[in-house]
């Protein structure tokens, strides 16, 4: 290796190491204590095993959540585990299975608990029972955002 190149990958990786992005070894633990605001999705394939985990973090500051995969994504069918969900969650999450148009609200989904869904653009079906008693169904990503607003109305 040329000492040039060798200086010029130092660099890079400190200044990798300066940036204030996510760390690499991030405390799931100590997020769980710290922010209450924190809900993390596993996703595991039935027929491999193999699947995905991410991390969602909300920003009071920017009332906007981060959003980081842990593991790499899994398509099509799979089990999706609710590990933590947000502080002030809709009281009844629903089961959403794939091929499924009527889902009953009185099935309702525990936190930890896994159940069958449906990657579509890489995302989990979740869903939760509005106020009319019909299930209303979301990407994790669009649920967690549908759950900010939710928990900001209620607070108004």
């Amino acid at each position: 290796m040329k000492p040039f190149t060798s200086i010029v990958l130092i660099f890079l990786s400190k200044l990798a190491l300066s940036c204030s992005c996510w760390p690499e070894a991030f405390d799931l633990e100590k997020a769980f204590q710290i922010h209450q605001s924190v809900a993390i999705v596993e996703v595991v394939s039935v027929t491999n095993g193999k699947g995905s985990r991410e991390l969602f973090k909300y920003n009071e500051e920017t009332n906007s959540y981060s959003h980081r995969v842990l593991e790499e994504h899994v398509t099509g069918y799979a089990e999706a585990k609710i590990v933590n969900l947000l502080k002030g969650s809709p009281s009844k999450l629903v089961k959403i299975n794939a091929g499924e148009i009527n889902t009953s609200c009185s099935v309702e989904l525990e936190v930890g608990e896994q159940y069958l869904a449906f990657l579509e653009h890489n995302e989990a079906k979740v869903g939760f029972c509005n106020p009319s008693g019909h299930v209303e169904s979301f990407g994790i990503k669009q649920f967690l955002q549908k759950n900010m607003n939710h928990q900001s109305q209620q607070e108004n």
